[in-house]
């Protein structure tokens, strides 16, 4: 049976809109998490961004290893994760230092998930320079290999053309050894599934079954030149979900995480596009069947209900079970 996530409702995609005040918003989330590890699920994951989309507005964004810190101390089982962070906002010798204490805080419980960015809108808003594509990845590649020698050697001086360090040290290292997972998300075909294929232990994108499927023959196919088994990268996909026993009834669920003033066809069509799951529990099994028979590690829900948080109980009770 494959591990089951959930996605942290932090604010970014309006997620927490309809909760008055910072403090509440806070407890929301906070919640969201310690009943999901209550409820089973194995893993917690948080994106990494700083304000709201797809509409720029005024509303909390809590941000990412913040976050994090606060739930490794929250929770005792449920691993943590980002989904993911944007290597271009933290240099990677800080990111790795930020990583390790989470890893120790938390128990060894720390996933750290890292992309090229993208959000350039966000980049602008907080003055990070928004490079080429090309240059993002290179700064990708070598933040593997910063982070990664970082959290197993005692000393680590680096020469890349991004990124130079002398003499730094990392201290404490992260419990898990020989480092904690590394996740690469993104679905770039030329090089960023060959930098998946050469530093990461798990990958993620958010693609149809189809391309998901197509996009793992060329990550394959990069293993095999690189030298790399591709058994040893564990598969994850991220995937919005609604329970419900009427088909009727999937826009009220969607609507308890939107401000009335958007639209709820624009948030399922925004679902639908990106795979979502809508039906009843047997449906819902139903079709994440084929992501399971294919190999995934780890499905992390995407649950519309951060208030209420039915969605992760029916998962729970109803879905799950039928894995078994």
């Amino acid at each position: 049976m494959p591990r089951f996530g959930i996605s942290i409702p932090n604010g970014w995609l309006l997620d927490l809109s309809n909760v008055e005040g910072a403090a509440r918003k806070w407890a929301t989330t906070r919640a969201n998490v310690v009943e999901a590890e209550a409820a089973g699920f194995d893993s917690a994951w948080i994106v990494d961004h700083f304000h709201t989309f797809p509409l720029k507005t005024v509303e909390a964004t809590f941000e990412a290893f913040t976050t994090l810190t606060a739930l490794a101390e929250a929770t005792t089982r449920i691993r943590l994760g980002q989904m993911v962070t944007c290597n271009s906002y933290r240099n990677p010798a800080y990111l790795a230092k930020i990583a390790a204490c989470l890893d120790v805080i938390s128990g060894g419980r720390t996933t750290l998930g890292i992309g090229a960015g993208w959000y350039s809108e966000e980049y602008e808003a907080y003055g990070y320079e928004f490079p080429k594509i090309g240059t993002r990845l290179q700064m990708l590649k070598e933040a593997c290999e910063i982070l990664t020698r970082l959290w197993t050697e005692e000393r680590v001086t680096y020469e890349g053309k991004q990124y130079q360090l002398k003499d730094a040290i990392c201290e404490p290292k992260p419990l898990q050894r020989p480092h904690p997972p590394l996740l690469i998300g993104g679905s770039g075909e030329k090089v960023l599934l060959r930098c998946v294929a050469r530093y990461a232990n798990a990958w993620n994108a958010n693609l149809s079954f189809d391309e998901y499927r197509r996009k793992v023959e060329i990550l394959h196919q990069h293993c095999t030149e690189v030298g790399r088994n591709p058994a040893e990268i564990e598969l994850t996909v991220s995937l919005p979900i609604v329970i419900v026993d009427d088909h009727k009834d999937i826009n009220t669920v969607l609507s308890e995480r939107l401000p009335k003033s958007i639209p709820v066809e624009m948030l399922r069509q925004r679902y639908e596009q990106a795979g979502g799951i809508f039906g009843t529990p047997a449906e819902v099994a139903e079709r994440l069947q084929p992501w399971i028979r294919f190999g995934l590690g780890t499905i992390i829900c995407v649950f519309s209900d951060p208030i209420s948080r039915k969605q992760m109980q029916r998962f729970a009770a109803e879905v799950r079970p039928q894995f078994a």
